[in-house]
């Protein structure tokens, strides 16, 4: 089986890194991908990530204060959950807790990056294997290869006062679940518009505007579409990066990312 480890920054990257270690050595059948160590240099990234992506069974998410918002993540975790029921994609929580998980991350059931979270993470790969586990085989490989990855754990450096998200009060944290409420109609009215625009409005976009509206296209992907306005997003990504691609050449590897990431898979 292979699991799909999704990192962002320095700090998330040695949790990354500690979790493909502790994994591979705890399951002997099991193929752990973490993008910098796996892609070599040279190699066409954007194809081989989405082959990886497309072939994986199960994904990880590696969260840290300072990762939460970064757009990589997002990205991946939106394509994980395209392409992996709900139930196999799990946020693994460092120096966070679940409330701290927001957006489109907060429809996942999330694990802290301690022991405790770690067997339950453990006992969830285990589910999913063709051959899983016994129970004291896989309690006894957990007790082996835990010590060994808590210390990869505790090697994570503090994280720079500069790094440090925003303290947010209580106040400020009631407000922002207020206005999401007032916002939904909002949203609703957002992925309506952003569905029926054409492709003549789309090509009078200068540059700027043309990614925003990509980012716009992909960010509304996850807020519960139904199937229909999910193709149609899609659709919509596609015609985009494509129009991306042909006004704006220097532009091209990241029209290809996107289109390879979005073509509807071959049945």
């Amino acid at each position: 089986m292979k699991i799909f480890i999704s990192w962002s920054k320095d700090r998330s990257k040695i949790v990354a890194s500690g979790l493909k270690f502790w994994i591979e050595n705890l399951f002997q059948n099991v193929e752990a991908f973490m993008s910098e160590s796996d892609i070599e240099p040279g190699s066409p990234w954007a194809q081989r990530l989405n082959g990886e992506l497309e072939g994986s069974k199960y994904g990880i998410v590696c969260l840290t204060p300072e990762n939460l918002k970064e757009e990589w993540i997002l990205f991946e975790a939106g394509a994980l959950s395209k392409g992996i029921t709900i139930n196999k994609v799990t946020p693994f929580l460092f120096q966070l807790k679940g409330l701290d998980i927001t957006g489109p991350l907060s429809q996942f059931q999330s694990l802290q990056a301690n022991k405790i979270g770690a067997r339950k993470l453990a006992e969830g790969i285990n589910m999913n294997l063709d051959k899983p586990l016994s129970s004291q085989k896989l309690e006894d490989a957990f007790e082996l290869w835990w010590p060994k990855f808590e210390v990869r754990l505790n090697s994570v450096p503090e994280l720079k006062i500069n790094d440090q998200p925003d303290k947010r009060k209580d106040r400020e944290l009631i407000e922002e679940i207020l206005q999401y409420t007032r916002n939904k109609t909002l949203q609703e009215a957002e992925i309506t518009r952003l569905r029926e625009m054409n492709e003549s409005e789309i090509r009078k976009m200068n540059k700027s505007d043309l990614v925003a509206f990509i980012k716009s296209l992909v960010s509304r992907l996850n807020q519960g579409l139904t199937p229909a306005e999910m193709i149609s997003m899609k659709d919509k990504i596609i015609l985009s990066a494509n129009i991306l691609k042909e006004r704006f050449p220097e532009l091209t590897e990241t029209a290809d990312s996107l289109i390879q990431a979005f073509r509807p898979k071959k049945s």
